[in-house]
């Protein structure tokens, strides 16, 4: 498509929408108009016309205070996404795994240049908490998470090395990437059947927590287990690939 052509294709007032709504959904605390005003750099008219809009059809809610933050409109869009779709058939075999690996256990999907957290369970015996809420963001390329999510990507000419050497051993670990006093490790997943790729990270205490390379396999065996209840089909096409995956590996092995 043509640069004119796709400007014609392209709607302002919905991609400025999408710019507040975003800017909503990254705060920690609702924004007043004024600072939506000046984080989105709109005129003040648009930035107001958009929030009405939105808080009409149940998007954004007017607090008190004259602050917004988002409201149950978009829970209700987002629980019919292929998100939560995913999230809802994962979450079983997710706990499963961090209670047989006494670990908190995460499921995410690239997104843009970020990994989605989707899903996320934790065993009562592990010794370290992954404090990340679904829906949370990590950069491509950042610790054990965002190497195993690019190792999932098809591999560029120039692909750095820490990417090569996971996409290769089909797990990455990192050290304190996720919380404090934490050892990551993580393994790449394609899900083919629904056109995503994503990881699944183990997040240990790092004064117990074994070592790389158990961490490592632990994590490719968790991966092999959510690929089969998630995408069948692309483990069944795959056996060479998730061989190795398939070995049974205990925390207590």
């Amino acid at each position: 498509m043509s640069t004119a052509a796709a400007a014609r294709s392209h709607s302002q007032t919905l991609d400025r929408g999408i710019v507040l709504l975003d800017l909503l959904a990254r705060a920690e605390r609702p924004l007043s108009l004024a600072e939506l005003v000046e984080q989105a750099d709109f005129a003040r008219t648009i930035v107001h016309r958009l929030l009405t809009t939105f808080a009409r059809r149940g998007m954004v809610r007017v607090r008190a205070d004259k602050r917004y933050e988002l409201s149950l409109g978009l829970f209700v869009f987002g629980n019919r996404s292929v998100g939560h779709t995913l999230a809802s058939r994962a979450r079983p075999a997710l706990e499963a795994i961090a209670e047989e690996f006494e670990c908190s256990a995460l499921l995410g999907v690239v997104h843009d240049d970020t990994v989605v957290i989707l899903a996320t369970a934790a065993s009562a015996r592990a010794r370290v908490q992954a404090h990340l809420r679904e829906g949370e963001q990590i950069a491509l390329g950042t610790g054990a998470c965002g190497l195993a999510a690019l190792a999932a990507l098809a591999a560029p000419p120039d692909e750095r090395p820490s990417v090569a050497r996971t996409r290769r051993l089909g797990f990455a670990v990192s050290h304190a990437a996720i919380a404090a006093g934490s050892v990551a490790s993580a393994a790449p997943l394609h899900l083919d059947d629904m056109g995503l790729v994503g990881t699944v990270t183990l997040v240990f205490g790092e004064t117990d927590s074994p070592t790389a390379l158990q961490a490592g396999e632990m994590a490719r065996a968790a991966g092999a287990r959510l690929q089969a209840r998630l995408a069948p089909e692309a483990t069944a096409a795959r056996p060479g690939r998730h061989a190795r995956q398939g070995s049974s590996i205990s925390r207590r092995s």
